[in-house]
């Protein structure tokens, strides 16, 4: 099982974020939310079969311009997108 105190470089708690799931890479992706005190712009992957989180972006408005997202998007990859809420 996964001690999550043992991991370091991982995203903090928040709610009202995006995810998207990469089938094919067996990669989560996150995006964003409310950490309770301020909006998050924020982009990470989560590898599922190492168990490995991955900073993509910290700031995704200062970090990703329009081209890099348009290269980006001419990969056909099947996700599936979810909406989850955290209730403490």
């Amino acid at each position: 099982m996964l001690d999550l105190e043992t991991v370091v470089n991982r995203p903090g708690m928040r709610g009202g974020h995006q995810m998207a799931l990469d089938v094919t890479s067996e990669t989560l992706y996150l995006f964003g939310g409310w950490d309770g005190n301020q909006d998050l712009a924020d982009l990470w992957s989560y590898h599922i079969p190492t168990h490995t989180w991955t900073c993509l972006a910290k700031n995704t408005a200062d970090e990703v311009n329009t081209g890099s997202i348009h290269r980006h998007g001419q990969q056909p990859v099947k996700m599936y997108f979810l909406s989850l809420v955290f209730i403490r």
